[in-house]
């Protein structure tokens, strides 16, 4: 039986690998439930969802802050979209990713997101959280979601075969197994 962090870094990487390779970004709430389904599914893990933010600086020092969703097993982090996010960065805007921090209360400082979008990501968290994720995202999203659900069959069928070409090259440089304070 593989190791529960190796199989979590399997499917992580997997998922944000194929969000990557068709451009998908701001798509965290999709990366982390098909995370926690194929881990639950395949590997037995079970993780917990996270609804929360991801503070950072802008170019002239002021704080930012957006909504966010990952998951967390024990103590790891697991954060498919900011891998997807990192790698659909240009080189050189890569920097502005060191200095997020992932948090669960609000943070201070200006919100980028749009003023609706708290209440949708509220209502869109409790509907994954009763287990509605695939519904919810079918209405939230109408004809877009058939592209969610054909890149969760990519990726199921690429763990059931247990191979995607370049996935041990793949340098991922925002793994972080500790805990969040």
């Amino acid at each position: 039986m593989m190791d529960p962090l190796n199989s979590i870094k399997l499917v992580k990487d997997l998922v944000a690998i194929e969000f990557y390779e068709n451009k998908i970004k701001s798509a965290c709430l999709a990366e982390s439930m098909i995370c926690k389904i194929l881990l639950e599914k395949y590997c037995h893990i079970d993780t917990t969802l996270v609804k929360g933010y991801v503070q950072n600086k802008s170019a002239n020092g002021e704080d930012l802050y957006w909504g966010h969703f990952w998951l967390t097993y024990n103590e790891t982090i697991i954060d498919p979209s900011s891998q997807t996010w990192f790698l659909l960065l240009p080189r050189e805007m890569k920097h502005l990713m060191k200095d997020r921090r992932l948090c669960t209360s609000q943070p201070k400082g200006t919100c980028l997101d749009s003023p609706c979008f708290h209440k949708l990501r509220e209502k869109s968290y409790q509907e994954c959280l009763a287990g509605r994720f695939w519904s919810n995202m079918k209405k939230e999203l109408g004809e877009q979601s058939h592209l969610i659900v054909s890149l969760f069959q990519s990726i199921e069928n690429k763990l059931i075969n247990n191979m995607h070409p370049g996935l041990d090259e793949m340098a991922f440089l925002l793994v972080d197994n500790k805990k969040n304070e």
